[in-house]
């Protein structure tokens, strides 16, 4: 597991292809950070859980992270709690990972603080806490 201080130190921890488990807490890269993250993370297959806590990522880098998650099936927990993606942006990032993950492969999504296993349906997002629907 490799804790990141910065956007460069989490894309050359996901480029080095040795880490399974990357985490950035509270570094407010917003969505241009998350658009960096998302094009290594579309070409990386070593990450297998990743952590973008608090990060002010809002709907455009939750764009982002949603089309790379279309590319890297290998993902498999990701958790974007406390980012301000909002309604559309969380939904964009369920529909696809509900599209590229199996029901029952141990593959988890989590966004406003609780851990979801992989169900095909669409995670929901109201006022700041995730629920299924």
């Amino acid at each position: 597991m490799v804790v990141c201080d910065s956007v460069d130190a989490l894309c050359e921890a996901m480029v080095g292809g040795k880490e399974e488990d990357v985490i950035a807490w509270e570094l407010p890269f917003g969505d241009a950070g998350a658009t960096r993250i998302a094009e290594v993370l579309q070409e990386n297959r070593s990450v297998k859980k990743l952590v973008l806590y608090s990060c002010n990522i809002e709907k455009a880098g939750a764009t982002a992270l949603a089309h790379a998650l279309r590319g890297n099936s290998e993902l498999r927990s990701f958790d974007y709690t406390s980012n301000p993606i909002g309604v559309e942006g969380s939904r964009e990032i369920a529909a696809v990972w509900n599209k590229t993950r199996t029901s029952g492969s141990g593959h988890h999504v989590s966004s406003g603080g609780k851990w979801h296993d992989h169900e095909p349906t669409i995670f929901h997002a109201t006022a700041g806490e995730g629920r299924q629907k």
